[in-house]
């Protein structure tokens, strides 16, 4: 069942090395075809909440011009995907919060699921979602018990598909040392890599994309989303030094679909 794990972002894998037979570009591709839907559905997201069109554009600019994101989409497209599934399944959750939506809050459970199943930086994206939704609950929409709900709400389906995992893998096998000994070979090596990043070219570019997204956070009210910008890419460079996702150089070095699952 390891070899199987995440499902989503193995058959999504294979099924792109069959249609085009292109490798590492093959997924590049794929990621920007969804990059460019996560883009049309935050403008979307942007004029109904009556943002003005400087206001848009500069958000638009921020997000699709951040050394970040470009690194994302063309050399990890699965991780990107989880993370938009992540950023769709937050805004079904908001909606849920708000309204009380039957239908938004089974979407948004789905969503997170997805996230959680296309790449296993998902599963640390819906803790963080589930913890939001404890704690976004506006005062005047507090109800008994409504916390609660809305945490189980946002993630019963991951919980679900996780618990299947977790029986099949006691069923047909088990958890070894010699598979805790894998996750963490070469952690050494990789954090050396993360530090060279975030401390060369790259970093800077990665910290002034961000600076500018900050600035137009704050000047607009919404200073809360820095603090889930700052975990996002935080859970990101965990996740390369345990293995699960990949710096720049050995991105450049190997192909989409050589990430171990």
């Amino acid at each position: 069942m390891r070899d199987l794990y995440p499902p989503v972002g193995t058959l999504l894998a294979t099924v792109v090395a069959r249609i085009l037979p292109l490798g590492a570009l093959g997924l590049s591709l794929l990621g920007a075809l969804a990059a460019g839907f996560f883009l049309q559905k935050i403008a979307e997201a942007m004029v109904q909440r009556g943002l003005a069109l400087p206001t848009r554009v500069l958000f638009l600019l921020a997000i699709a011009f951040n050394p970040f994101g470009v690194q994302l989409i063309t050399r990890d497209s699965l991780l990107f995907l989880s993370i938009g599934f992540f950023a769709l399944g937050v805004g079904e959750t908001v909606r849920f919060l708000y309204w009380a939506s039957t239908r938004d809050g089974f979407r948004a459970g789905i969503l997170l699921m997805m996230a959680a199943l296309t790449d296993p930086l998902g599963v640390a994206l819906v803790a963080i979602a589930g913890i939001a939704a404890m704690f976004y609950l506006p005062d005047d929409l507090e109800r008994p018990g409504r916390r609660r709900a809305s945490v189980l709400v946002a993630t019963f389906p991951t919980i679900g598909a996780f618990a299947t995992f977790a029986f099949l893998q006691w069923a047909f096998g088990g958890l070894t040392a010699a598979d805790v000994a894998a996750v963490l070979d070469g952690a050494g090596d990789r954090m050396r890599e993360v530090v060279a990043d975030l401390t060369g070219p790259q970093g800077l570019l990665l910290m002034i994309g961000l600076g500018f997204a900050w600035v137009l956070a704050i000047t607009h009210g919404r200073a809360r989303s820095i603090v889930f910008s700052v975990v996002a890419i935080v859970v990101h460079y965990v996740a390369i030094v345990l293995g699960w996702a990949r710096t720049r150089r050995t991105a450049a070095s190997g192909s989409c679909c050589s990430r171990s699952w």
